[in-house]
């Protein structure tokens, strides 16, 4: 009985020694998870600053895209300005043709009216060269010196007027030829200036369409950037929220760790206490075995180291329930970097990269579950030998059946422990099913992950893609933008000097009818002046009809 005492205390001994160095070696990583922790803070720390500049960025994007609306706004002020110029320029030089053909037609209708006159002097001075040769004859006829002379003067006369007259048809053909000239002119002009005008409508046109269509891709863009900024911000309150559940994870980690170190402490003051208890129950059972072998009579002072036996059963019966506490906060512990695994992986979600970090905190909880699962097996071990120390006292006890009464309650006892020890069976049974199927679903956990973390890092670089083509779509869109400008700017310039050429021309023409208009005014005068003569040379061969007349009836009188 001693000696099996001996063994059983023994065993005791070596899985106390175990579970210390298991306490120990699980201590460890609870210190690497507080390391780890401290570099997670560091890394959100960067991640801050990350979003931080990225949020700078983005307040830098919206001022230049304000800038550009302005630019925009303001050359659509300018162009529309421009246009209205335009269109009112158009409208003059319309009106300014449409003044110009009424007093061309003023003109023509003027010379019309002049040509008219023209062929009334023609038909009078045709008459006057009737009346002339009818007067020659008749002077012919009568010989005389005077009306040869005078007939010679009205010849020379004649002739002058004729002459004049041929210069001032001369004359008339051609203003009218300058006349066809300057309304073809302004006919091409007017031309050109429709062809002009309806093809800077369609310019105008082009350039609205153009317009319109630039502020709907920039009301797009806009709308584009009003959702990133949400997106934005949705991504900054959930960094915010991470940030204060791992600021309270890491409070409530280390508040763990330091009640884990306390109960250790605890655990390692009491497992002392109890090698010293231990001690001196040995020294007492060698004291009692020297006493059994020297006298048999001492079965009372055995009865006592039974109780005292009892005793220790009892202390050890509350080590095991302690182990069990102890189990069972290992187990909550678990749990807890379980729940921390978790937050982790919700944290991943939201953080691509500081998955490699979380994967190591992984692989260190597997490593600490397979520690877990190596006590496992370590204490059923250990049970296994106390059922095979518990079998050999059954044999003993079967052997003290005869001498004492007490052997009965020793197998009660026994009994009474093999139920707690097929209880405690079961319940390692169940924790080991429960172990394996967190571990299956933390696999599970593990692969969603996985898969998470790759959909993740196919839509970050999706993202980094679009936005790349956005940003050279905007930048086509500028340097389109700058080369309509740029066209415009030019056309700008065309028209001007187009209107400048026009200008210059408009005033040529408008010297030239002024000088015209002095030519038909002077011509109006010298005809005036030819009608003036001819009315006084009516009125002087008049007056020699009657003198020649009055000297023909006085010759015939004589």
């Amino acid at each position: 009985m001693r000696e099996n005492d001996e063994k059983i205390r023994s065993d005791l001994l070596c899985t106390i020694q175990e579970l210390q160095q298991s306490f120990k070696n699980g201590s460890k990583p609870e210190i690497q998870l507080e390391s780890e922790n401290e570099a997670l803070a560091a890394k959100l720390k960067d991640v801050t600053e990350k979003f931080i500049q990225s949020e700078n960025k983005v307040m830098e994007l919206q001022a230049h895209s304000e800038s550009l609306k302005k630019t925009i706004e303001e050359l659509e002020n300018k162009h529309s300005c421009e246009i209205s110029q335009m269109s009112e320029k158009i409208k003059d030089m319309e009106t300014n043709c449409i003044t110009l053909e009424e007093n061309i037609q003023s003109m023509i209708s003027q010379f019309a009216e002049k040509e008219r006159e023209t062929d009334e002097l023609k038909r009078k001075n045709i008459s006057i060269q009737d009346e002339l040769q009818d007067l020659l004859i008749y002077f012919q006829a009568n010989d005389v010196k005077e009306c040869k002379d005078f007939a010679a003067e009205k010849e020379n006369n004649y002739v002058l007027l004729q002459n004049s007259y041929e210069k001032v048809t001369e004359e008339n053909n051609k203003l009218l030829h300058e006349i066809k000239i300057i309304t073809q002119e302004l006919d091409c002009e007017r031309c050109r200036l429709a062809d002009t005008y309806e093809v800077q409508q369609q310019i105008t046109e082009d350039r609205i369409a153009k317009e319109k269509a630039l502020s709907d891709t920039i009301e797009a863009q806009s709308e584009k950037l009003a959702e990133y900024k949400e997106t934005e911000q949705k991504y900054i309150c959930e960094l915010e929220v991470l940030r204060t559940k791992l600021a309270s994870e890491c409070e409530n980690s280390h508040t763990k760790v330091s009640s884990l170190f306390d109960q250790i402490k605890d655990l390692e003051n009491e497992l002392s206490s109890l090698r010293d208890e231990m001690d001196i129950a040995s020294k007492k059972n060698k004291m009692l075995q020297e006493e059994v072998d020297k006298n048999k009579l001492e079965i009372k002072n055995f009865d006592e180291i039974l109780t005292k036996n009892n005793i220790l059963l009892e202390e050890k019966d509350s080590l095991v329930e302690n182990l069990k506490l102890s189990i069972s906060t290992a187990e909550e512990s678990l749990a807890a970097m379980q729940k921390e695994n978790e937050k982790l992986n919700e944290i991943l979600r939201g953080n691509s990269s500081e998955i490699m970090s979380l994967n190591q905190n992984i692989q260190t909880l597997n490593s600490l579950i397979v520690a877990k699962d190596e006590k496992i097996v370590e204490l059923v071990h250990g049970l296994q030998e106390a059922e095979k120390s518990i079998v050999a006292k059954n044999e003993q006890i079967k052997e003290f059946l005869v001498k004492d009464q007490q052997v009965k309650e020793f197998k009660e006892q026994n009994a009474f422990f093999e139920q707690e020890k097929m209880k405690y069976k079961q319940l390692l049974s169940m924790k080991e099913n429960m172990y394996l199927e967190e571990k299956s679903h933390f696999e599970a956990k593990l692969k969603e992950v996985i898969e998470e973390k790759k959909f993740l890092e196919q839509e970050k670089m999706e993202y980094k893609q679009s936005l790349s083509v956005k940003e050279n779509m905007h930048l086509e869109e500028k340097s389109h933008f700058e080369t309509e400008l740029k066209e415009v700017a030019e056309q700008k310039k065309l028209l001007e000097q187009m209107l400048n050429e026009k200008t210059e021309e408009c005033k040529s023409l408008n010297h030239k009818i002024d000088q015209m208009e002095d030519v038909l005014k002077q011509k109006e005068i010298q005809l005036k002046s030819m009608l003036e003569n001819l009315s006084s040379t009516n009125e002087v061969e008049e007056k020699l009809t009657i003198h020649f007349e009055s000297q023909l009836a006085a010759k015939t009188r004589e």
